[in-house]
């Protein structure tokens, strides 16, 4: 495949938003047992291939729908090339179960409550945060985690104590995240 100057610089513009954490966060859940991961957001698959590598759950589902990514936000990024490379990303990794069609048309259908040990949600704003948080509680074994990644505004942290309380553990850095055990 050949690469034009534009698909470079989208790539590198698309590459520039997606945040990864560092692996102080990822040594949090080393000494748990986690088998089963819902991951809300996957854009091109870093954080993906980071919870592969260091969780390495039996099971790791992704939900994302890119077509209802706001392009604005993406430096008018190509969604179909985005999805590609996820794709590409996870490839490997067969315990990467792809749920397309958004959160409300797959969450009951594909994951059972009580099910999960971590859920894993990308930056958004707080009222959609609270609706997925609301939306996942019930999926998360006890005990269980509630993390995210990306986030730095107060807003978030509103949304948080206002849907399950105060987080336990919070890492302040570049990517800002937060876990809550939820027992």
């Amino acid at each position: 495949m050949t690469w034009t100057n534009n698909e470079i610089e989208t790539d590198a513009a698309v590459e520039a938003v997606e945040e990864t954490p560092n692996l102080e966060f990822f040594e949090y859940f080393k000494d748990k047992d986690i088998k089963t991961v819902l991951k809300i957001g996957a854009f091109q698959g870093k954080n993906t291939e980071m919870v592969m590598e260091h969780i390495n759950p039996e099971t790791l589902y992704v939900v994302e729908d890119w077509k209802t990514i706001p392009r604005e936000v993406l430096y008018e990024a190509d969604m179909p090339y985005i999805e590609q490379q996820f794709e590409f990303k996870t490839a490997k990794y067969k315990s990467v179960k792809i749920l397309k069609d958004g959160l409300d048309k797959v969450l009951d259908k594909v994951v059972e409550n009580n099910s999960v040990d971590l859920v894993i949600i990308k930056e958004t704003d707080k009222d959609a945060l609270k609706s997925i948080i609301k939306k996942v509680k019930s999926k998360v074994k006890k005990p269980g985690y509630i993390t995210g990644i990306g986030w730095g505004s107060k807003n978030v942290v509103f949304a948080c104590l206002e849907t399950i309380g105060d987080v336990d553990e919070y890492y302040s850095d570049v990517n800002s995240k937060w876990i809550k055990v939820i027992k």
